[in-house]
């Protein structure tokens, strides 16, 4: 299980950054589409994440809940 790099601040940084892309684009082309199905592909991945969380839980058991405290924010630091 990694937990050094981006993984000491948040547990998905693969999914931090299909969402500041996705967020990114919305601004860079000035579209409210683009701009809402940001915020519904925010809803999806956090879905996604939970999904992926549990069998990690399966998988590493306590270590992964301890991973879980330590590093609180799934998405972006301070805010997801």
């Amino acid at each position: 299980m990694v937990t050094e790099g981006m993984y000491k601040y948040i547990r998905h940084p693969h999914y931090s950054s299909i969402i500041v892309g996705m967020f990114g684009i919305s601004f860079l082309f000035q579209s409210l589409i683009i701009l809402l199905f940001a915020f519904f592909n925010v809803l999806v991945l956090n879905q996604a994440a939970k999904e992926e969380e549990k069998h990690l839980i399966k998988t590493h058991g306590d270590v992964y809940k301890k991973y879980m405290k330590k590093v609180r924010w799934k998405f972006i630091p301070r805010i997801i």
